[in-house]
């Protein structure tokens, strides 16, 4: 699961697993998640949405060039964290 976030591979995540991640950041889902509108909607501040619309579109990106620049040591750290903090 780690990697696949990692690599913004991930297309779905189950609710329970989203839950886990939660509990062991202490976040909510709304802490994790970004809205990327499509082209179609210009108004978003109408859309509940709104409240999760990226505030920079390069965000992830930067986040996922930073990951791929770790050593592969600090990555089996944190996916170890992870999977540490999600087991229950």
């Amino acid at each position: 699961m780690a990697s696949r976030i990692v690599k913004n591979k991930l297309g779905s995540i189950r609710l329970k697993t989203l839950e886990k991640i939660c509990l062991a950041l202490n976040c909510t889902p709304n802490d994790l998640l970004e809205w990327y509108p499509s082209e179609n909607y210009h108004d978003t501040e109408r859309y509940a949405l709104h409240a999760i619309k990226a505030k920079d579109p390069m965000h992830t990106a930067k986040i996922s060039k930073l990951m791929h620049e770790l050593p592969l040591g600090v990555l089996e750290e944190l996916e170890s964290f992870i999977n540490d903090k999600t087991k229950g």
